[in-house]
């Protein structure tokens, strides 16, 4: 299988380990990054070298911006990317631990709260960040309870949605 991309062009490292996007990319990366980057990834020393792929579940996108995270490298400027692309990022860094990509992440979901304030409270309270929760709720006032339900999945992100709109629900009953 050939490798279709690397996606930090100007690393020197050779690619050890290649990944397989949910939409088929080959993309190229390092056991020895993903080690020190990430809390998830095994020791570079642990895994058998294998010209195999490893199937990922995010889109060749994410992971091609994740990549960046993991190099000594200007990080991508991610301020602007479409919501979906950016909480996309900000699941994956979030699912693999890679920290720079997790501040990076909040960063910018902070910096837009207000293109998607649904979105980010979602986000905030599946991991726990209470003050991007804290500043979304309230932007999401005149929002109905299932496109609130939909979005936030479970009691607790119902709780964090319907606590500070309480004096603007109560009017709604």
């Amino acid at each position: 299988m050939a490798l279709r991309h690397r996606p930090v062009p100007e690393c020197q490292i050779p690619v050890d380990i290649i990944l397989r996007s949910s939409d088929g990319s080959l993309i190229g990366a390092h056991k020895a990054n993903l080690e020190n980057y990430s809390e998830v990834f095994p020791p570079s020393d642990s895994v058998s070298t294998s010209s195999e792929p490893v199937d990922l579940s995010e889109t060749a996108v994410t992971l091609n911006l994740l990549m960046h995270f993991v190099h000594k490298t200007q990080y991508p400027d991610i301020l602007d990317l479409k919501e979906k692309e950016l909480f996309a990022l900000a699941n994956a860094a979030e699912k693999y631990v890679m920290h720079n990509a997790m501040g990076m992440c909040r960063l910018c979901i902070q910096a837009r709260l207000q293109d998607f304030p649904v979105a980010a409270l979602a986000y905030a309270v599946m991991y726990g960040y209470t003050k991007i929760a804290n500043k979304a709720a309230p932007l999401t006032l005149g929002k109905d309870s299932v496109t609130m339900s939909q979005a936030l999945t479970t009691d607790r992100g119902m709780y964090a949605w319907a606590s500070p709109n309480q004096p603007y629900i109560a009017t709604m009953i």
